[in-house]
């Protein structure tokens, strides 16, 4: 079985997001479902090796929070939200012991190394189609997110998982229906509107759910101008699942 664990739901700002008083911010100030971190997913696999996927400004917490191990770390795009966890390891790799490897493509991991290059980690950038964690081969998925920013989605053992996407070529999507997908996870930001060109709305997963054939489908990296968490579970529940901070699947 693959174990996978939500260390963050939430989209840039988080929720709730600093300032704001819309009522799925003030929901989250009194904790539940509403409040998230930023977007965040652990994954151990069958042969006990664990992967993070993206490190977000609120790493330190997650850590805590989920008490995970820091062997592994996937880094999708060079977006603040996105990678800029990779600070907290100023600490924790000489005081702790841990010693990540930091997954990406080149020009990602380029990136990072420009940002946080002071910091002693072993970067590892990847510049064909896929790598490997342990025994399992995962296969990277270029998308579409926001002008001048590579991005990828992972692909492995009938999971697909891409954290923020705004669309995808065809040609990919085609491949992706082939692949008989058990579990998509995948960008939700916006409900139904797309402020910027740069993520789904639910609806836009929704309809990506079917169009490549997916089982099962959850989302996550929700904005604060959406709804509250119980509501988007009970308008969208027939056709997919809102994640939530701790939210652990076996699969």
């Amino acid at each position: 079985m693959t174990k996978i664990k939500f260390l963050g739901t939430g989209s840039l700002e988080g929720i709730p997001s600093p300032l704001c008083k819309c009522s799925v911010c003030e929901s989250a100030r009194k904790k539940g479902k509403d409040k998230r971190l930023r977007s965040s997913i652990y994954i151990e696999f069958n042969d006990k090796t664990s992967l993070i996927i993206d490190c977000s400004p609120d790493f330190r917490e997650q850590v805590e929070n989920f008490k995970i191990p820091i062997e592994n770390i996937f880094i999708t795009h060079g977006h603040y939200d996105h990678f800029s966890g990779l600070g907290e390891l100023s600490y924790l790799i000489p005081l702790y012991g841990v010693k990540p490897k930091i997954h990406g493509k080149k020009d990602v991991v380029d990136y990072c190394k420009e940002m946080y290059g002071y910091i002693p980690m072993n970067f590892s950038s990847i510049n064909s189609s896929s790598f490997k964690i342990g025994n399992n081969l995962i296969e990277l998925i270029p998308v579409i997110h926001a002008k001048n920013t590579s991005t990828s989605g992972i692909y492995f053992n009938n999971i697909l998982i891409i954290p923020e996407i705004y669309n995808l070529d065809e040609n990919i999507k085609k491949s992706l229906k082939d692949k008989q997908i058990e579990l998509l996870i995948i960008d939700a930001t916006y409900y139904k509107e797309q402020v910027y060109k740069d993520h789904f709305t639910i609806q836009m997963a929704r309809d990506f759910t079917k169009e490549i054939g997916a089982k099962r489908t959850i989302v996550t990296n929700i904005w604060h101008n959406t709804k509250t968490h119980e509501l988007l579970t009970k308008e969208f529940k027939k056709d997919l699942e809102i994640a939530f901070d701790g939210l652990t699947i076996e699969i």
